[in-house]
């Protein structure tokens, strides 16, 4: 039976610093994972009260062709405490887009903001 390798494998054990960069590495992918947790709310991940509900957190809303927004700059729009953090358009993504980026159907955009303020600004881009 053959084994088929993907490049030279050490048997050595890890040396004690390779042990502790491993340890590091390991905590900081863990607080980040916990950090999108906390921004991203997904099925059962939270327990349903006020103060989970009142956090801020990322949003995505695709913009359908019937949106009010489409067609309208960003900075056009009246969405009291929220950020629009990130925009996709065609498979691309773009980081705080500019204020007079005019949205089009089909573009997600990627809100910031308590629950509340987020669903408000969520029913006007969708009308």
């Amino acid at each position: 039976m053959q084994v088929a390798s993907k490049g030279p494998v050490s048997a050595e054990p890890l040396r004690g610093d390779q042990h502790v960069a491993l340890g590091r590495i390991q905590e900081q992918r863990g607080n980040r994972y916990q950090l999108l947790r906390e921004f991203i709310r997904g099925d059962g991940g939270f327990p349903d009260d006020a103060h989970v509900r009142a956090r801020e957190r990322l949003h995505p809303v695709l913009l359908p062709l019937g949106s009010p927004a489409v067609e309208r700059a960003i900075g056009e729009l009246a969405l009291p405490g929220i950020v629009a953090t990130a925009l996709a358009r065609n498979g691309e993504r773009r980081l705080e887009p500019p204020a007079d980026l005019r949205l089009e159907a089909g573009d997600v955009v990627v809100l910031f903001g308590s629950a509340g303020d987020v669903e408000r600004a969520e029913a006007t881009l969708l009308g």
